[in-house]
C-alpha cells in the first residue's frame, strides 16, 4: 500500500522530509514493520508515460491484524465513518466481517433518490429532503474514499479490495437489483480500459454509474455550459477515444486545471463520432460524453 508518512527514529516524517540517509530505517507508523521509499518516476501505460508521485510502500504482509494500512481495515473504517454519521444511510451494508455491499446511486443536482424506507422516520417532507441531500454528500464522500483506497494499493492488493466489495445497482426499468463487476465500475487511464469502456457503452448502454480515470487535457467554456475534456487514447490506427464531461455549474470546474489527474463518478454516458482536420491531417474521434452535477463527483488524484 502507498502511504504518505513513515516512522524514522521514532519520529513521524512526511514524503517531503525524506532523504537518502533514512534508507533502510523507515517503519510503518502503525505496526512498525519495515517500509521503503519509492521516488517519483515515470510509468509507461500503452504508448504514453504517466508521472507517479513519490510514496512510502507498505508491504502486504506481515502486519499486525490491527494495522490501519491493511485493506480490510481501511474498508471497515470507511463503513464505520458512514454509520457514525447516520445509521439509516443504507447505500453501504456489512454482510459479514470482511464482506460489504455497496449500492451505486444516481447523482442529481437536487435530492438524492433512494430506495430507503427508513427515511419516512424523519417525518415531514423538509426533513426527508434534508436526509436525501445529506445522504448524497455522504455517498459521494464514500465513493471518494473507495477511489482513494484503490489508488493507494499495489496490484497484489487489488484482488482484496474487489473481493470485499459487492457492487449493486437498482435498475428502475427492470425493477430489480443488478450486480456490477469492478471491470464495469472503474475504467483506468489507459487505451485498453478506454476501449473496453467504449465497447461496454456501445453494446450494453448501461444505466448504472461508474468511474472514469483520466488526465485533464483542457477545460472549454461554452456559451451556456463548460466542458472538461480528458486526454484521449487510441482506439485503433484511425480513431481516438475522447472523454467529455459537461456541466452548468461553475463550482464543478473552479478547482480544476489542465494536466490534473482525476477520477469522475457519473452516469448517463453517450457515444458519438466526429472528425477534425489539423494541418491537412484528419483525426477521427469516438466520443464518450455525459454531464456532471456537483463538484463532489470529481476526485483529484495526486
Amino acid at each position: 500500500m502507498k502511504i504518505k508518512e513513515a516512522l524514522y527514529r521514532d519520529s513521524l516524517i512526511s514524503l517531503a522530509n525524506y532523504n537518502e540517509e533514512m534508507k533502510g530505517s523507515l517503519y510503518c507508523p502503525c505496526c512498525r514493520i519495515p517500509i521503503t521509499y519509492v521516488a517519483k518516476h515515470l510509468r509507461r501505460l500503452q504508448n504514453i508515460e504517466i508521472e507517479v508521485s513519490p510514496y512510502f510502500r507498505v508491504s502486504k504482509d506481515p502486519h499486525l491484524s490491527s494495522c490501519k494500512y491493511l485493506v480490510k481495515n481501511r474498508i471497515n473504517e470507511i463503513y464505520r465513518n458512514i454509520k457514525e454519521q447516520d445509521e439509516q444511510y443504507d447505500f453501504i451494508e456489512k454482510q459479514d466481517d470482511n464482506q460489504f455491499r455497496f449500492q451505486l446511486r444516481i447523482i442529481t443536482d437536487a435530492n438524492f433518490p433512494t430506495k430507503s424506507k427508513s427515511s419516512k422516520n424523519y417525518g415531514n417532507k423538509k426533513s426527508i429532503d434534508e436526509f436525501h441531500k445529506n445522504q448524497q454528500k455522504a455517498f459521494l464522500k464514500t465513493v471518494k474514499d473507495i477511489i482513494s483506497l484503490r489508488d493507494s494499493i499495489e496490484a497484489d492488493e487489488e484482488k482484496d479490495l474487489k473481493g470485499m466489495f459487492q457492487l449493486t445497482y437498482y435498475n428502475r426499468n427492470k425493477k430489480n437489483y443488478e450486480n456490477i463487476s469492478w471491470n464495469h465500475f472503474y475504467f483506468c487511464d489507459d487505451a485498453k480500459s478506454y476501449r473496453s469502456m467504449y465497447s461496454y457503452i456501445e453494446n450494453h448502454r448501461p444505466s448504472h454509474p461508474f468511474c472514469v480515470a483520466g488526465q485533464i487535457k483542457r477545460i472549454v467554456q461554452k456559451e451556456k455550459f463548460k466542458q472538461i475534456i480528458l486526454k484521449s487514447h487510441r482506439k485503433n490506427d484511425r480513431e481516438l477515444i475522447s472523454i467529455i464531461f459537461s456541466t452548468k455549474s461553475d463550482s464543478v470546474i473552479e478547482k480544476l486545471n489542465e494536466k490534473q489527474n482525476i477520477v469522475v463518478y457519473a452516469q448517463g454516458f453517450k457515444i458519438y463520432k466526429n472528425e477534425k482536420k489539423t494541418d491537412n491531417y484528419k483525426n477521427f474521434y469516438c466520443n464518450i460524453e455525459t454531464w456532471i452535477n456537483v463538484p463532489e463527483q470529481i476526485v483529484l488524484i495526486p
